[in-house]
């Protein structure tokens, strides 16, 4: 969802590393994947407010969002794709919300369309739904996430700083 890209240069980020630098690097990726894991479930919190999407019904999403470690200097945090195999469908409403519909929507090759109401014991079909009236505000709890680790004081800096630290010391 979010991609950040960091370039740096000098020697210690060289290609010929010493296996400790780069041991305390992979290590810091670990921590630091851990860290934006648990800062984006927090961020998934249920809204009381009405027209506000975010809120936790099922959990699916909160346990979907994973980190993985794929090099020494790659990692990538994802809702769903390490968990179910592929990213959960709705992140993307609850991360950016949704627009107002000014459209019905309308069966493509049966008659009708079928639901099933919360607490109702039977389905309904229609012809056509009606349009959203009103937006949905998201839940950025990614683009949260990624601002707060791009800030100058941010935690991975601790991570990195420490974990490096230990590793030349």
């Amino acid at each position: 969802m979010i991609t950040t890209h960091v370039k740096k240069t000098g020697p210690l980020f060289d290609i010929n590393l010493t296996p400790k630098v780069k041991r305390a690097i992979h290590k810091g990726m670990k921590e630091s994947i851990l860290l934006a894991e648990r800062e984006v479930k927090l961020g998934l919190v249920p809204q009381k407010v009405k027209g506000k999407i975010g809120g936790r019904k099922t959990s699916h999403l909160s346990r979907g969002v994973r980190g993985k470690v794929f090099r020494w200097s790659f990692a990538e945090l994802r809702p769903g794709r390490f968990v179910y195999g592929a990213d959960v469908p709705y992140s993307r409403t609850v991360e950016f919300g949704r627009k107002s519909s000014m459209q019905k929507v309308k069966t493509r090759g049966g008659r009708a369309l079928r639901f099933k109401f919360r607490g109702a014991t039977s389905y309904s079909y229609r012809a056509w739904t009606q349009p959203f009236k009103q937006p949905l505000i998201g839940n950025p709890m990614f683009k949260k996430t990624a601002e707060k680790f791009r800030r100058p004081a941010s935690p991975l800096k601790k991570i990195f700083e420490r974990s490096l630290g230990k590793a030349l010391n």
